[in-house]
């Protein structure tokens, strides 16, 4: 590593899997994400069905810091920061966790809330796409929650954090209980919007989050096309296919792990619901979320280019 480089790793710890980005942030004030680790955790899956983590689902994870730490190690960096989500937000034994970490790793485990989370994941979308026209929307759907964040002239004037993630939606027993709740989630957003009086036209769509990115990647699967964005038309095609299949079809004929195979269908519900709502013809899909929008947080100031 060059003496004018800065060593950086970003920690995401939600509720479906641990995420961490490794990247470089050089005198030129360009950021490059070097490397991206994922680890399936599932923290949500205890934290929203008993209320604490298992000590199974501890010893995972401080098995995921403990690799984390070796990379920390081999690459020296200096500059570390770790946020937590919803499940661990949740969880009655979080400080077990969180001091456990602490002991073993020296890290600071960050516990922040749905309005720290939107705005990390703002900065990490605003790093790629201009922000600064029009009205935008930005939806992120994680395993414990969705933030919806709408930006006018690159300005924050609504964001929300809705106890609606993927890891939630699956402990429903149904397509028809998936429509329900996304419905319900769609219906509270529209109201809140014509409380602030805020006109629910869009200029620009984003989503963000690990089924979005997937959602991509179907769209390439079903149609050839860019990974980077997905039309309302397509991602109906696609969801109705999709949920025909079963958790294994889906692992072998489309090549998901299964961590993700059974929460798309659910993901996909919810964008669905909310693409037809809005109105939204096209949703785009740009590879950051949480983690970018963490590390661009770390620096002094904005980079000029994210690199990813």
């Amino acid at each position: 590593m060059l003496n004018d480089e800065k060593h950086l790793l970003a920690i995401d710890l939600g509720s479906n899997a641990m995420r961490a980005a490794r990247a470089i942030f050089d005198e030129a004030s360009d950021l490059e994400v070097i490397e991206n680790y994922r680890f399936a955790l599932r923290l949500g899956e205890d934290v929203f069905d008993s209320g604490k983590i298992s000590s199974k689902k501890i010893d995972l994870t401080e098995d995921a810091f403990k690799h984390l730490y070796e990379i920390i190690e081999e690459f020296q960096i200096s500059k570390i920061r770790a946020v937590a989500t919803s499940a661990l937000r949740n969880a009655t034994n979080r400080k077990e966790l969180i001091q456990l970490i602490k002991k073993k790793y020296n890290l600071e485990l960050e516990l922040i809330d749905g309005i720290k989370e939107a705005k990390l994941i703002y900065q990490g979308i605003n790093a790629l796409l201009n922000l600064n026209q029009g009205q935008s929307l930005l939806i992120d759907i994680g395993g414990g929650s969705t933030e919806i964040t709408i930006t006018k002239e690159g300005q924050v004037i609504y964001s929300k954090s809705f106890k609606c993630g993927t890891v939630r939606l699956i402990q429903l027993n149904s397509l028809k209980e998936y429509k329900h709740v996304s419905q319900q989630l769609s219906q509270q957003i529209k109201n809140d919007l014509k409380k602030l009086n805020i006109p629910a036209k869009f200029d620009l769509c984003v989503g963000t989050g690990g089924n979005l990115r997937r959602m991509g990647k179907l769209r390439n699967t079903f149609f050839q096309r860019s990974h980077l964005k997905i039309k309302q038309t397509e991602l109906s095609a696609i969801y109705n296919e999709v949920s025909k299949f079963s958790i294994d079809q889906r692992i072998k004929l489309l090549s998901m792990r299964k961590d993700r195979a059974d929460v798309i269908a659910p993901a996909m519900s919810l964008i669905e619901e909310l693409m037809i709502l809005f109105d939204i013809h096209e949703l785009m899909l740009p590879q950051v979320g949480l983690k970018e929008g963490l590390l661009i947080d770390m620096l002094p100031s904005s980079p000029r280019y994210l690199y990813l």
